[in-house]
């Protein structure tokens, strides 16, 4: 009779465990959960300069979670990899444009984003960084130093030298661009243990 009591008691909890759904999960909670190990990855990556395994970390949990927040900083980490300036090859044109565009994309987001600040200058640096490699590319070279006239004596123009000033200029922009992003960077990498 016990046993008989027992089971009446137990069967309606039994049934009731069998009808009820599994709770669906929450993809932003799941992708909240997930994005400090995906982001750890992504920068002991790019620590070790492994750019091209961090982007594509990133890349691969953004598919994953699409529309998360979590999804909306890598976006931001993406941009923020792609600008090291410790990469063996210097930022193209291209390289430049994409990461304005998701820097911008990531601004977009408004002040609430957890790096707007920092995605603010970065995308300003990134503009910087793409005028300092236009004027490189574009400068025109002297062919000759051309004559002329200063206050009516024949002079030659000292055209290679101011080149090389101009040069020497504009890599100091471009070395304290770098030097920022450094900065940053160092800011923003996970404390050592």
């Amino acid at each position: 009779m016990f046993a008989l009591s027992a089971v009446a008691l137990l069967a309606p909890e039994a049934c009731s465990l069998h009808r009820r759904p599994p709770a669906p999960l929450d993809p932003a909670a799941d992708a909240a959960a997930q994005w400090p190990e995906a982001r750890r990855i992504a920068q002991n990556f790019a620590l070790a300069r492994a750019f091209a395994d961090a982007d594509s970390t990133l890349r691969a949990f953004a598919a994953r979670f699409p529309g998360t927040p979590s999804a909306a900083e890598t976006v931001y980490w993406r941009a923020l990899v792609r600008l090291d300036p410790t990469s063996d090859e210097q930022p193209s044109a291209e390289v430049l444009r994409d990461v304005r565009t998701w820097l911008d994309a990531y601004i977009a987001g408004g002040p609430l984003q957890e790096h707007y600040v920092d995605a603010v200058v970065l995308r300003r640096i990134a503009t910087r960084f793409d005028s300092l490699r236009m004027a490189a590319d574009t400068r025109p070279v002297p062919v000759a130093a051309a004559p002329a006239i200063v206050n009516g004596n024949l002079v030659a123009r000292d055209s290679l030298k101011v080149r090389d000033d101009e040069i020497q200029r504009l890599r100091q922009e471009l070395d304290q661009a770098k030097a920022e992003l450094e900065r940053i960077r160092r800011r923003l990498a996970p404390p050592r243990p």
